[in-house]
């Protein structure tokens, strides 16, 4: 691994310890390489850059006498980029289902708040109740469920296809979010956020 440095007509050049050795024919240790001129490179701050953006090491300049490694920015590549925007994608889209699993609290005439947390699970137990609900719109029987934080609830007809309509409008929002961030031309590094999802 290169990460010494030695000045030679004002410009620094890479090795490692063992090849300055190697080279000078001699066995000088780590801790007495700065005494003969061979110093550990330092890295200089890092520029902020976009995620479709490479940071790439730039010349070694002085700084006190010794190495600093300085950084350049480059546009991705071709096959570079389509990667990072297949990576900007995918953390979206784990975002955006973290949210819709974290769930939220709705509020359904004559039941009050109904928590749900729409993972998996939630999600097969509220579509087999909704397509009860509109096959037999008319029954009037009550079904018992219970929401994500341990409280029952008895549901009519209408009060299910009033939480599935709450909770497809709440799915939907975030899908919408996620469609608009993935639309900015200057992706968001704070997309999680809670200022680019709506409620």
């Amino acid at each position: 691994m290169v990460n010494h440095a030695y000045l030679e007509n004002n410009k620094w050049i890479e090795t490692t310890p063992g090849e300055w050795n190697r080279s000078n024919g001699t066995q000088i240790h780590h801790r007495q390489l700065e005494e003969h001129g061979l110093f550990q490179i330092r890295y200089g701050p890092r520029p902020d850059h976009s995620d479709i953006e490479a940071l790439v090491p730039g010349d070694i300049i002085t700084e006190n006498g010794r190495p600093i490694q300085t950084w350049n920015i480059r546009p991705l590549l071709a096959e570079e980029k389509a990667e990072a925007l297949a990576q900007r994608e995918y953390k979206l889209r784990a975002e955006c289902e973290r949210r819709i699993q974290k769930g939220t609290a709705f509020e359904i005439d004559g039941l009050g708040m109904v928590v749900i947390k729409y993972a998996p699970h939630q999600r097969t137990v509220i579509a087999a109740m909704t397509s009860q609900a509109l096959i037999n719109s008319s029954s009037t029987e009550l079904i018992r469920f219970r929401d994500d934080v341990g409280k029952t609830h008895t549901l009519g007809c209408n009060q299910i296809l009033m939480l599935a309509t709450a909770i497809d409008q709440f799915v939907l929002s975030q899908y919408k979010s996620l469609n608009t961030i993935l639309d900015l031309d200057d992706f968001p590094q704070d997309y999680i956020d809670d200022k680019w999802w709506k409620p």
